[in-house]
């Protein structure tokens, strides 16, 4: 009896001392990195939406997740306006389907907002994003319920934080240097641009191995889908539906839409657009979520000032864009 006793403390001296070294070691860790962004993506400005969401980890009445037509098409003044002053917008450049579900599985649990919100366009069900890939793994999934404990092994497998952001957001963001203060979103986490279309550089380049951002108008179908792999890819709509299914099995109103386009991008294929957009609602209402169809306020835009290119809007687009989808809402919900 006595030896089994000074066995089993012997096992909880060692068992101390070895949860002392890893508290030790992880001490050290949360000293480097004290307010500083970690480095999960090659892509900064979704290297700060996550250090800002597990910082910040609050529960939201209305969450908004998706690509840059998510990001920059929803003005966050007129959803606090309308609908609730609880809201995040988790947009990200180039965000495809996978991305985005990934995304939704990691933001849902710990908000657990009443409504969750996607603006959507041709270009997100893609076959692949633009380099831009959200980590699925569990250093992720502890960092986001607690920023404040670092695994040991934790840095030693980060990739560098070296995408350059694009010309044509320089004015909104910076290039991240370690602290969240480098990156400008508004207090929502959206973006709101004044743009002049004219002035947008004509280029893409890709630095390690992920493309920049399309921004030219192009001047065909054919060339968007060339250089920007428009293409929909039906697996996409398969990962919709899974989208779809997991806000109805978690409760949550799941509002879909189909973002405008500029009018002559929408003349280059109107057929495919539109078979688009019946897909999308076919899946969306068949899980009892609300689609709706920014087209339908088309004849409402200016083009010209409305967009800064083919899909992305200006703020003014955006706050006539948005009061049509809380209306929407409203009328459906009643509220």
């Amino acid at each position: 009896m006595n030896l089994q006793k000074k066995d089993f403390s012997r096992f909880l001296i060692k068992l101390f001392f070895v949860i002392f070294f890893f508290l030790a070691v992880d001490s050290c860790f949360n000293i480097a990195f004290k307010g500083k962004i970690i480095p999960f993506t090659n892509y900064t400005l979704l290297n700060y939406k996550i250090f800002d969401y597990a910082h910040s980890k609050k529960k939201k009445e209305v969450l908004a997740i998706g690509s840059s037509l998510t990001l920059v098409n929803l003005d966050s003044k007129t959803i606090c306006n309308e609908l609730s002053s609880s809201y995040l917008n988790l947009g990200v450049h180039g965000m495809c389907l996978e991305d985005i579900y990934k995304m939704a599985k990691l933001a849902i649990p710990l908000s657990k907002p009443k409504t969750v919100l996607i603006s959507s366009g041709l270009v997100d069900f893609r076959v692949k994003s633009n380099g831009i890939n959200i980590p699925s793994d569990l250093r992720l999934y502890s960092y986001l319920r607690n920023p404040h404990f670092l695994p040991l092994a934790f840095t030693f497998s980060t990739k560098d934080n070296a995408f350059s952001i694009n010309e044509i957001y320089e004015k909104e963001l910076a290039t991240n240097t370690g602290t969240p203060f480098d990156i400008h979103t508004d207090s929502y986490g959206g973006i709101s641009l004044n743009l002049d279309s004219k002035k947008i550089p004509k280029k893409v380049s890709e630095k390690n191995g992920a493309k920049e951002i399309i921004l030219d108008s192009p001047t065909s179908y054919e060339e968007t889908e060339n250089i920007s792999g428009n293409t929909a890819d039906e697996n996409s709509y398969k990962i919709l539906r899974d989208i779809a299914r997991y806000m109805k099995n978690k409760g949550i109103r799941f509002v879909f839409i189909q973002s405008p386009c500029i009018k002559s991008f929408y003349a280059f294929a109107p057929q495919i657009i539109d078979k688009h957009s019946e897909n999308c609602r076919a899946i969306i209402e068949s899980e009892g979520g609300l689609f709706i169809n920014g087209f339908d306020i088309a004849d409402e835009f200016d083009d010209d000032i409305d967009f800064y290119d083919s899909g992305h809007m200006n703020s003014s687009g955006s706050r006539k864009y948005t009061r049509f989808i809380t209306d929407k809402i409203k009328e459906k919900y009643g509220e």
